[in-house]
C-alpha cells in the first residue's frame, strides 16, 4: 500500500512506507509506499479552553491545579496523536483507536482513521486498513490519498474490480499525476481485462513520467497479455536498467524471451526472478499468466 504519512497538528509531514513482502503486489509491482497525507485539523482537545478560562478566573488557587490538568491531559492527548501518526503495529493501532474513540465523531479525526489503517497496511491486515480508509473517505470524500491507499490494498487482496475503481477516483482528482493512470494500468493488466485502456494508462504515466521504471514494468506485463513480446521484453530490460532485482520484470521478460523462440534466455530470466521471489511462478499464475 502507498505509504501515507501524518501531520499531527502542525508538525512536518512525516512520511510512511508499507511492504506487502512477497505478495502478489510486490511481486508484480515493486514495493507499495503509502502515500503523505496532510492532517486536516490539529489534534481537538474538547473542553480544554472553558474548564481553564472558569479556573483562571474564578478560583485562582484551583487555577493551577486546573493549568496542571489541562497540561497533563494534552501531553497525554499528544503522545497520543504521536504514537498514532509515527508509530507501529499495535502500539499505533491502540493509540490511532484511543484518538478515534476521544473525538467526535466528525472530520477532526480523519487523519486517525487513516493512519490506523496505515498499521493495518503494515501489519498485512488489508480488510481492516480498507475500513478505515473508508471511513476516512466518509469524512472526508475527494481525499485522493485515502482513495489510492484504499486502491492499493484492494490489489494486496487481489480485488481488481474495486481497485480500479477507486484508481478512477483518483485519475479524476489527480489528472497530472502519473500513479493513478500507472496503478490502474497494472490493476487492469492483472486482471486480464481492457488491456487497451490498461496500455492508454501506463502510456499516459509514462507521457507524465518519463522513465518511471514501476510504469515500465507494469506496461511490460500489458504487452505480454497481448502477446507484444518484443514490446513486453523492450520495457522489462528497461525497468531492468533501473533496478536489476525487479523480481517481476525478469519473470515477464523470461516468459516473453521464451515465446519469443529463446528457450535459454527465458529460462535464465525465469530462474533468476525465482531467486529473488520464489513464489513469483504461482503469483502470475493466479493471474492465469503460465510459463
Amino acid at each position: 500500500m502507498r505509504g501515507k504519512g501524518t501531520q499531527v497538528g502542525s508538525a512536518a509531514r512525516l512520511r510512511k512506507f508499507a511492504q506487502i513482502g512477497a505478495t502478489a503486489v510486490e511481486a508484480e509491482y515493486g514495493a507499495i509506499t503509502w502515500v503523505p497525507f496532510q492532517s486536516l485539523t490539529s489534534f481537538a482537545r474538547p473542553g480544554m479552553t472553558n474548564i481553564g478560562m472558569i479556573g483562571s478566573s474564578m478560583f485562582p488557587k484551583l487555577a493551577l491545579l486546573f493549568s496542571f490538568l489541562i497540561a497533563s491531559s494534552a501531553i497525554a492527548q499528544t503522545s497520543l496523536a504521536e504514537r498514532c501518526a509515527r508509530g507501529h503495529g499495535e502500539d499505533a493501532i491502540t493509540a490511532c483507536s484511543d484518538v478515534i474513540g476521544i473525538g467526535t465523531g466528525g472530520a477532526e479525526i480523519a487523519w486517525a482513521y487513516f493512519d490506523r489503517a496505515r498499521a493495518y497496511f503494515d501489519a498485512r491486515l488489508y480488510a481492516s486498513a480498507i475500513a478505515d480508509l473508508t471511513d476516512a473517505l466518509r469524512l472526508k470524500p475527494d481525499d485522493s490519498e485515502a482513495l489510492e491507499n484504499r486502491g492499493l490494498a484492494f490489489l494486496a487482496l487481489d480485488d481488481f474490480r474495486h481497485a480500479i475503481h477507486d484508481f478512477n477516483r483518483v485519475v479524476d482528482l489527480k489528472p497530472a499525476s502519473a500513479d493513478g493512470f500507472r496503478e490502474r494500468c497494472w490493476a487492469r493488466a492483472a486482471s486480464g481485462r481492457d488491456l487497451d485502456d490498461a496500455l492508454a494508462d501506463c502510456n499516459q504515466a509514462l507521457t507524465l513520467k518519463p522513465g518511471d521504471a514501476a510504469a515500465r514494468d507494469a506496461r511490460c506485463f500489458v504487452e505480454y497479455r497481448t502477446a507484444a513480446y518484443a514490446a513486453a521484453m523492450t520495457d522489462c530490460t528497461a525497468a531492468l536498467t533501473a533496478n536489476p532485482k525487479r523480481a517481476s520484470s525478469l519473470y515477464l521478460r523470461g516468459l516473453a524471451r521464451a515465446k519469443s523462440g529463446d528457450a535459454a534466455g527465458g529460462a535464465a530470466d525465469i530462474a533468476a526472478a525465482q531467486s529473488l521471489a520464489p513464489a513469483i511462478a504461482d503469483t502470475y499464475a493466479g493471474y492465469g499468466v503460465k510459463p
